[in-house]
């Protein structure tokens, strides 16, 4: 691979089934979705992730990743033999109790899991009570892990577990840093979204969640060309986003019948992704609002996912983007290199 598409992250989308049913879920999933990555084909991935050196991480999630059992723990411990760090992603369903989380983590701990992260909400509380979440978070963070919940934000969400980060069990990992707990924007899943200025579904966001909004300082996409995903139809995908089964173009290719390292040598350079990567996909929009005064920008998006939707979406900005790419294709090359020098001194410390 060249310089300029070093990823670092691979998030293995196990499958599209869960516990839940969540409104808004970004792959729609359920119980009743049984598409999966063959076990088989799990078990190679590890092995073919070894073979990439600037992959660091792999990530399990879903879908529910924890409906894979102790194959999960398997696959696991495979990354840890091979060098490999690893992250699960769920929405806790399986810590039924203190006892039972604590049992669950210590598996998980002796399997070499490295970090936990969980999801909880109004939509996801439906299905997982959220006391599930901090049972396995408290669970994860006792044993050492690193813990991540997401909470679902959006205006006039009513959510009981909002009240987490005030609870004696949790306070004294948020203090040391042990459990960090996000709000991140719950919107509209890309099948319910139509690349429109006004997200549909009933979701609305208050000013700091408005991606276009100068004081909230979100940018650029970290994961761009630095996270790819499979998906359970074995597509390559460059991006972890929300919406990455949405976008045609972020489709790498297909796993079926190469290998991961065959897929990614085969990459040809992609400014509009680097551009991204660089400065976010507003940057980009309102390069392409300057060369066309008239071209509307997605001013009510509250999510970088859909702002990238938005343009991916839209053949008038990808048109001026290819007509004009000559006047940016230096100053952004030139940044994005400079961010992947920056990454792989960090890597190597």
């Amino acid at each position: 691979m060249d310089r300029w598409f070093s990823p670092r992250i691979l998030s293995i989308i196990t499958t599209h089934r869960c516990t839940a049913a969540c409104e808004h879920c970004c792959f729609d999933c359920s119980p009743q979705v049984e598409s999966a990555i063959p076990p088989a084909r799990l078990e190679a991935l590890i092995e073919e992730t070894a073979e990439v050196p600037s992959i660091r991480l792999v990530v399990f999630t879903g879908g529910e990743c924890f409906l894979l059992g102790r194959r999960l723990d398997a696959l696991i411990g495979r990354c840890r033999e091979l060098g490999l760090d690893t992250r699960c992603v769920s929405n806790g369903y399986w810590a039924t109790s203190p006892p039972a989380a604590a049992a669950r983590v210590r598996e998980l701990r002796a399997a070499g899991l490295g970090e936990l992260n969980l999801s909880t909400g109004v939509f996801h509380d439906r299905f997982v009570p959220w006391e599930r979440v901090l049972w396995a978070a408290v669970a994860a963070a006792s044993a050492g892990f690193g813990v991540v919940v997401n909470i679902e934000a959006f205006e006039g969400a009513d959510f009981a577990g909002d009240a987490m980060a005030d609870h004696p069990l949790v306070r004294p990992f948020l203090a040391d840093g042990g459990i960090r707990i996000n709000r991140g924007a719950w919107i509209p899943s890309g099948s319910e979204w139509a690349g429109c200025s006004a997200p549909a579904g009933g979701l609305s966001h208050g000013p700091a969640y408005l991606r276009f909004n100068p004081s909230t300082g979100l940018t650029a996409c970290p994961s761009s060309l630095r996270v790819v995903s499979v998906n359970p139809a074995q597509d390559l995908i460059s991006c972890c986003g929300l919406n990455l089964e949405q976008i045609p173009e972020l489709r790498l290719g297909s796993l079926r019948s190469r290998t991961l390292r065959e897929v990614l040598d085969r990459v040809p350079p992609d400014l509009i992704k680097m551009w991204i990567h660089a400065e976010g996909p507003e940057r980009v929009l309102e390069f392409v609002q300057s060369k066309d005064p008239s071209f509307p920008l997605p001013l009510d998006s509250a999510h970088i996912c859909h702002t990238c939707q938005y343009l991916f979406r839209s053949p008038r900005a990808l048109a001026i983007l290819r007509e004009c790419q000559g006047e940016v294709e230096a100053r952004i090359l030139e940044k994005y290199l400079l961010l992947a020098a920056g990454d792989e001194l960090a890597a190597n410390l």
